[in-house]
């Protein structure tokens, strides 16, 4: 299988490129590649169609990593996130790929409380600029996956960190090995459509109920509660179940000072 991975120069983006099995054909893409030093790396800028066109050419898969991480500007929200996603699903249904894998997040759900059971069905409620991109993201792989045969899998990646920093984390953390692992059973399995697919380890706190774990083949191996003594004496509190009620966290809380300072000029 030959795999593009936009975005490869990211934290995510390079422990796939890292962990991916070695049998798979790797073509790693993102904007700057001046610092990455290896062959098999080049420079696309997704917005740019003849660029996401040739990135896309003779691969098998997409793991579509690129976009702006945390911004709060709608502009740059819908240039980078939303019409640089739907440049690269387009270059990739024009190049036959057959499977899409997608880095949405859990912000895109992060207004739910934040004990919120993460199941197949919990509805849409972005949080942020950030959440609406990723949900846009989502509803624009549904169609291409329904309207071009493609497989299409929105990975809702929690909370990405070498290890769990907080409260929250003991329950949203993914690892990088389970990243990995995420990655691979999403271009393993044997399903054919849409389908979405929370990314957190197999945290003893996780509220978790979701089937695409069993039906995409993704077993993750890593626990946030192995990190609870370290947090406890490091002085934080670990008793409750997260720091925010919201399940975006403290993201909810940036997304909505920005807010308020935006009105105020």
């Amino acid at each position: 299988m030959k795999v593009l991975i936009t975005g490869a120069s990211g934290r995510i983006g390079r422990a796939l490129a890292k962990g991916i099995d070695a049998r798979y054909g790797l073509r790693c893409a993102d904007i700057d590649v001046a610092d990455c030093g290896a062959s098999g790396w080049m420079a696309c800028d997704i917005t740019d169609p003849r660029q996401a066109a040739r990135a896309a050419a003779g691969m098998d898969a997409v793991v579509h990593l690129a976009g702006h991480p945390n911004s709060m500007d709608w502009d740059i929200m819908h240039s980078i996130n939303v019409a640089g996603t739907l440049t690269m699903l387009r270059a990739a249904a024009d190049a036959g790929v057959s499977r899409f894998l997608y880095a949405s997040s859990v912000h895109v759900c992060g207004f739910h409380p934040a004990d919120a059971m993460l199941t197949q069905d919990l509805p849409l409620w972005p949080d942020s600029p950030y959440g609406v991109s990723k949900a846009i993201g989502e509803t624009h792989l549904r169609y291409f996956a329904e309207a071009y045969g493609m497989t299409g899998i929105a990975m809702r990646i929690c909370s990405f960190r070498p290890e769990p920093s907080n409260s929250r984390e003991l329950a949203t953390w993914i690892s990088e090995g389970d990243m990995v692992r995420l990655a691979e059973a999403c271009l393993r399995a044997d399903v054919t459509g849409f389908h979405a697919i929370w990314g957190v380890s197999a945290n003893s706190r996780a509220n978790l109920d979701d089937a695409s774990w069993q039906r995409l083949g993704y077993t993750p191996r890593d626990n946030g509660s192995d990190h609870i003594a370290r947090l406890a004496a490091n002085g934080l509190d670990v008793t409750s179940y997260s720091e925010w009620p919201l399940l975006g966290g403290a993201f909810v809380d940036r997304a909505r000072d920005h807010q308020l300072r935006t009105l105020a000029i």
